[in-house]
């Protein structure tokens, strides 16, 4: 950029960003900020297969917003001892996570009989709703509203082992009731 923005560190960019000294100056540091995530989301994309040109544009508009909303997330790349590289794996773990959830996006299937199977969303929906009470909100707290397991452990009041093994037999169990039974809508 002409007036030197690009030549700014990560931690300055995001300062810039941040508290910069007029709208014009925070639009230009967040707009440098989307290029560079740009350019990291290409350099990810040769190590995660699957991630079409598409999908970089979502990444990218992800951790922007995520960096302008999560003070937690730029306070740890401030902290991280190479910016560049506590992003890059940011970026790729958040790839990795964003074709996991788009795994999910699958249409309903047809067999060759003609057989509609449930949508694997569906029939999720409907094993953690038999679930008990307790049990659903452990998995709510953990994967909806993104808490670590020591922080249900604390608001609990129970060990984090014990949370974690809570959450390891209800995801087992969970996995046993979604399998399909033997040739379901196969000939």
């Amino acid at each position: 950029m002409a007036d030197g923005i690009g030549e700014y560190g990560w931690r300055d960019l995001l300062d810039l960003a941040e508290t910069g000294t007029g709208s014009d100056s925070v639009d230009r540091a967040w707009a440098e900020i989307r290029l560079r995530l740009t350019a990291l989301v290409r350099i990810a994309r040769r190590g995660v297969p699957g991630l079409t040109a598409e999908d970089c544009e979502d990444v990218v508009h992800h951790l922007v917003v995520r960096l302008r909303v999560e003070p937690r997330l730029v306070e740890a790349v401030r902290e991280a001892k190479s910016a560049y590289a506590y992003l890059m794996r940011v970026v790729r773990n958040t790839a990795i996570d964003f074709l996991r959830k788009r795994r999910h996006l699958v249409p309903l299937e047809t067999s060759r009989r003609g057989t509609v199977l449930p949508e694997p969303d569906l029939l999720l929906a409907a094993v953690v709703d038999a679930l008990p009470p307790a049990e659903r909100d452990l998995l709510r707290k953990r994967y909806w509203d993104n808490m670590t397991i020591a922080e249900i452990a604390a608001e609990a009041g129970l060990s984090y082992s014990a949370v974690a093994k809570r959450l390891f037999r209800i995801v087992e169990n969970l996995r046993s009731r979604m399998r399909f039974p033997p040739n379901a809508g196969v000939n």
